[in-house]
């Protein structure tokens, strides 16, 4: 019997299938005899939705009911109507996978969701594959290296810009730079884009009928969405044989070498720097921006990644501003817009890693329409180099550097936190098991012990059952991490 773990299933949205295919399912590391076994026996599924406004539900005459995101829920919890059905909505409107990229770890991974979908061929239609591929081969990497028995799906969306594509036998560029990340790692994926454009083919309804805007779906079409998705699933999970257990998936090598897989938001209110004052925004999202009009202040911040990216917000009264990264050639960016819109940029995704110094600073320039020299940034986002000795490490091969005997396993909340660990020691020691709180003011020693080699399950009991963010530090008196392998957590 295979050890149990919580599995993930994600599925991730965009625009593509080749060869004609209006559907297709690449079926990879038993994954979805990992979700047929988490239904079946532990009754119980966990959905988020990673996308853009499609994910959403713009354009649905009721969101909440009526979209794709809603009847892809509604179907799991009718067709297993014994299992508690869980939903999370982690989508952002008018953003890609750049965005989803950084917030993967605190919008998907931290929440231990058992299916995923994403949304990004839409609003990255746009954008080069170097510009698509390592962020959507970061977020494969950093699930599958938080949750190894997840199941991800790219599910492709299409709108009026990119549904000519099929005409012509082919597909949109971004569908095709995102299938090369799916070929790469063999993530499952289906293409509701293409059985919209079919249904269209077909007669039976029209690009007008099935979208509000040629993007945003109307309820019929956002019931084709669905129903392809629907009909996907009930080939793969109504099948009479059940698996003995979750089977994790074994990471390759990245695809691309600058991959966006550790993304970490910080958010303004916890950004301090002389001269920019912290001031509420009156945003959902980001609530706090950092506020800074007189020319000559610079911004000085020293990070450890490999990527750097802004949420900032340019408006009417928008001034300019120059950055650089470790005294590289400054680039000169404005802040200035016609209307106030926050907007994403990513300064560079090409960093070694290590530590970088970012230095902006606001210049006395501004455009022609500007009132004013205001720079306002609501967060920074960097792709954090892992833990030398966390559990990503241990779990991709390429991103560690330096074993250390102690490392980090499982960020998740209180609530969420793991049951039993599974441990395999390759030597007899002595092993200690520390609940530490992300603050670094709470500990707990939740075990501490002498193990045989072998396989070993430890029953996980906090006694604190205050709420927050936690990581387990294992540590193995003699052998080091070399000793140790974790197994699973369940």
């Amino acid at each position: 019997m295979q050890l149990l773990r919580r599995i993930v299933a994600v599925f991730i949205f965009s625009t593509i299938l080749p060869s004609g295919l209006f559907s297709q399912v690449i079926d990879t590391a038993n994954a979805f005899d990992n979700l047929r076994y988490r239904l079946s026996k532990d009754k119980k599924v966990t959905i988020a939705y990673l996308g853009g406004s499609i994910t959403q539900g713009q354009g649905a005459s009721n969101r909440a009911v009526t979209s794709w995101r809603p009847l892809t829920t509604t179907w799991f919890k009718q067709n297993y109507p014994q299992a508690t059905v869980t939903e999370i909505d982690a989508s952002w409107g008018a953003t890609g996978s750049d965005l989803g990229a950084f917030r993967c770890t605190r919008d998907v991974c931290s929440k231990r969701p058992d299916l995923v979908f994403v949304e990004f061929a839409v609003n990255d239609w746009q954008k080069t594959s170097a510009n698509v591929q390592p962020y959507m081969d970061g977020i494969v990497r950093n699930i599958w290296r938080t949750l190894p028995n997840c199941v991800i799906v790219f599910v492709y969306t299409v709108h009026n810009n990119t549904i000519s594509h099929y005409d012509k036998g082919t597909a949109p560029p971004a569908v095709l730079a995102q299938q090369a990340v799916a070929d790469h790692y063999k993530v499952c994926t289906i293409n509701i884009g293409k059985a919209l454009w079919l249904a269209i083919k077909n007669g039976k309804g029209t690009l007008s009928s099935y979208t509000a805007d040629g993007t945003h779906p109307t309820d019929a079409g956002y019931k084709v969405y669905a129903d392809e998705i629907a009909g996907v699933l009930k080939r793969h999970l109504f099948t009479p044989d059940l698996p003995d257990g979750y089977i994790p998936v074994q990471l390759p090598d990245p695809l691309v070498e600058n991959t966006v897989d550790n993304g970490v938001i910080h958010m303004a209110d916890k950004l301090s720097f002389t001269g920019w004052t912290n001031k509420a925004s009156g945003e959902v999202r980001f609530p706090n921006q950092i506020v800074c009009n007189k020319p000559g202040t610079k911004l000085v911040y020293t990070f450890k990644g490999t990527a750097l990216g802004m949420y900032w917000v340019p408006n009417t009264d928008g001034g300019q501003m120059r950055w650089s990264i470790d005294n590289s050639n400054p680039v000169k960016m404005s802040a200035y817009a016609a209307t106030s819109r926050g907007i994403f940029p990513v300064l560079t995704n090409k960093l070694k890693a290590g530590t970088h110094t970012l230095t902006m600073e606001v210049l006395s320039t501004k455009d022609g329409g500007s009132s004013g020299n205001y720079i306002r940034i609501g967060a920074l986002f960097v792709d954090e180099d892992i833990d030398q000795g966390s559990t990503a490490a241990h779990n991709d091969k390429s991103r560690m550097h330096n074993p250390v005997c102690n490392f980090n396993i499982v960020p998740g909340c209180i609530r969420n936190f793991p049951d039993f660990l599974i441990l395999k020691s390759s030597v007899t020691d002595y092993f200690s098991i520390t609940r530490v709180a992300l603050t670094g003011k709470t500990t707990e020693c939740l075990f501490s012990g002498r193990l045989s080699s072998g396989l070993h399950q430890i029953k996980l009991e906090p006694k604190n059952s205050s709420g927050g963010m936690y990581v387990l530090r294992i540590k193995a008196a003699k052998n080091g991490q070399a000793a140790l392998n974790i197994v699973s957590v369940k």
